[in-house]
């Protein structure tokens, strides 16, 4: 505390200044809430209460079954075409205008992306729900062989934060309540879960669908001309925070077409990460901080895949910018969807 308070202020702050261990501090508890706030939907609901300072959204489809007229009325989720472009991957150390962890930075490269397409919505829980009625758990032919081990050794029969009552009601677990489930909320599920939903609606609609590559994804996110703050991406959001991330908004997600970018697709950021096909790498004159020297090295390989755009308990650098990079293995749960 007495550093903190004596320690002259350095403008611009460097990843050799006092002020950036101090940040690198912040933002790792940024980190551990949302780490923290997973397991927090795992606990027992009865050991948990609802906290004023975290509301749930009360905007939704909510009902208990997905024959309901409610779960039947969402907007069909068609493919929206992205022109052929370039993205901006990595950043430079030198004049860098907002923290980042180590793998955000080497040699700035520009990336050509060919043509592609990307759903206008996230991946609902009414449309996972239809994989659940297509027997899509007990399908090994949707999985991996990876993803299928998993399946064969925890044995799920829905997302992990579901809740199926004995008479086939659903129920969403949020931070501290279980609600009637809204099917119009992004469903909230492992990479290899993402994995095989892709697969069985590609059989369904004979078209070849996937999860988005890194620098698909990025192309998306250009469309947002804003950033968390001023970086090498753009100005900063002001008081218009564009997605539901940060909790500018919510402790929990939304309805899917709440948040609509420039492009045409939702939740181009916030609501929920977004799985993501790319592992975990690290760029061209990567360094590690020597601080915080395996923050990234544990991740790198094929174990680890990206997740990108950061949820609604997104704070801070913490997935809420542009450049974040962060690698989780496959199995495990996040507020992710794809």
């Amino acid at each position: 505390d007495r550093m903190i308070r004596t320690q002259p202020m350095e403008w611009p702050i460097k990843k050799d200044s006092f002020w950036w261990v101090i940040m690198m501090g912040i933002e790792h508890d940024h980190i551990h809430l949302e780490t923290s706030s997973v397991i927090h939907r795992q606990a027992d609901i009865s050991v948990v209460q609802p906290v004023g300072a975290f509301p749930i959204c009360d905007r939704g489809r909510f009902h208990k079954s997905p024959d309901s007229s409610a779960a039947r009325s969402l907007p069909p989720n068609r493919l929206i075409p992205i022109e052929h472009g370039t993205t901006r991957l990595g950043r430079s150390w030198e004049g860098t205008k907002t923290y980042g962890w180590d793998n955000e930075f080497g040699k700035e490269s520009h990336v050509d992306v060919a043509a592609f397409a990307a759903s206008e919505f996230l991946v609902s829980n009414k449309e996972f729900m239809d994989f659940l009625q297509a027997d899509g758990y007990k399908t090994q032919r949707f999985w991996s062989e990876e993803g299928w081990s998993w399946v064969s050794d925890m044995r799920p029969t829905a997302p992990g934060f579901w809740r199926v009552g004995a008479s086939g009601e659903y129920h969403l677990r949020t931070l501290c309540e279980e609600v009637p489930m809204p099917w119009d909320w992004p469903v909230e599920c492992s990479h290899h879960e993402a994995a095989a939903f892709c697969k069985y609606l590609s059989e369904q609609t004979g078209k070849s669908l996937r999860l988005p590559m890194e620098d698909e994804y990025l192309r998306l996110r250009d469309s947002v001309p804003t950033d968390l703050q001023d970086s090498a991406h753009g100005p900063s959001w002001g008081k218009n925070t564009p997605g539901n991330v940060n909790l500018a908004y919510w402790a929990s997600p939304c309805p899917v077409d709440t948040f609509r970018s420039p492009s045409g697709v939702h939740d181009v950021l916030g609501n929920a990460w977004q799985h993501c096909a790319t592992h975990i790498d690290t760029l061209e004159g990567f360094e590690t901080h020597p601080l915080y020297d395996d923050f990234t090295t544990p991740t790198v390989g094929e174990h680890h895949s990206r997740i990108m755009g950061g949820s609604w308990m997104s704070c801070g650098a913490h997935g809420a910018t542009r450049d974040g990079r962060y690698g989780f293995r496959r199995h495990f749960y996040q507020h992710a969807g794809f």
